[in-house]
C-alpha cells in the first residue's frame, strides 16, 4: 500500500499529500486501514490501480477524509468500506470510470458522505453502492453514473410488521426480516429491498429510508413501520 495503517494505528494526521497504490502483491491500495481509528486525511490525492484507492476494513472507525481526491484507473472500487463505522468523507471527489465509485459493504454503518462528488461511468455498476450497510448518510452530494443505472429496488414478500410482533421503530439487534429481505433482493439482481407495511403500502428499504421525487414534491412513507430519520 501507499499507506497502510494496521491494528492500533490511531489518531494520525496526513495532509497535502499524494498517495499512490499499485496492482501487485497484498494490501496494494493507496490507503489501507485495518483496525485503525480516528485518523484524519486532508487535501490529499489517493490514486489506485485495479484495487480500491481507499480501503477501510476490520473495524476502522471514526476516520475522516476531507477535501481530497480518490480515484482509480480501472476496475474495483475507488472507495471501499467494510465492517467500518462512523467514518466521514466530506468535500471530496470520488471517481472510478470503470467500476463502482463508493462501495459500502457488509456492516459499514453510520458513515457519512457529504458535500462530495461520487461518479462512475461503467455499465452494470453504481456510483454509490450499499449492501447490508445500515444508517449511513449522504448529504449535499452529487452522484452520477451516466453509463450505468440508478438504484435498483425489488419489492420483497417480507414485510415490516406490527409492533406487537417486532416494533419496526426500534433499532434492535433482531434484523432477521431485513436480512431476509436483502437476500431476496440480491437474488433478484437488485441493490436494495423495498419493504411494504402490513397494509401493502411502502414502508422502507431493508437498510435505508425510501424517498421519491414526484412533480417537485418529496414523497416517503408514513413512518409508522420504520425507524425515524433520514438515511
Amino acid at each position: 500500500a501507499g499507506i497502510a495503517m494496521l491494528s492500533g494505528s490511531n489518531y494520525n494526521a496526513i495532509s497535502l499529500s499524494t498517495i499512490v497504490g499499485n496492482n501487485t502483491g497484498t494490501n496494494t491500495q493507496a490507503l489501507y486501514l485495518s483496525g485503525s481509528d480516528g485518523n484524519t486525511f486532508e487535501q490529499s490525492r489517493f490514486i489506485g490501480t485495479n484495487v480500491p484507492a481507499v480501503y477501510l476494513t476490520g473495524g476502522s472507525d471514526r476516520n475522516t477524509i476531507t477535501g481530497s481526491t480518490i480515484t482509480i484507473n480501472s476496475g474495483s472500487n475507488a472507495l471501499y468500506f467494510n465492517s467500518s463505522d462512523s467514518n466521514t468523507v466530506t468535500g471530496s471527489y470520488i471517481s472510478n470510470p470503470s467500476g463502482y465509485g463508493a462501495y459500502l459493504d457488509i456492516s459499514a454503518d453510520y458513515n457519512t458522505i457529504s458535500l462530495s462528488t461520487v461518479v462512475s461511468n461503467a455499465g452494470g455498476a453504481s456510483a454509490l453502492y450499499l449492501v447490508t450497510a445500515d444508517y449511513n448518510s449522504v448529504t449535499g452530494s452529487y452522484i452520477e453514473n451516466p453509463a450505468g443505472h440508478g438504484l435498483r429496488l425489488f419489492t420483497v414478500h417480507v414485510r415490516r410488521g406490527y409492533p406487537d410482533v417486532q416494533d419496526p421503530k426500534l433499532n434492535s439487534h433482531s434484523k432477521l426480516n431485513c436480512i431476509t429481505a436483502c437476500i431476496q433482493a440480491t437474488e433478484a439482481g437488485a441493490d436494495e429491498a423495498l419493504m411494504l407495511d402490513p397494509h401493502g403500502f411502502v414502508a422502507t428499504c431493508n437498510s435505508t429510508h425510501f424517498f421519491i421525487v414526484h412533480r417537485g414534491e418529496v414523497w416517503t412513507s408514513t413512518g409508522d413501520y420504520c425507524l425515524g430519520g433520514i438515511t
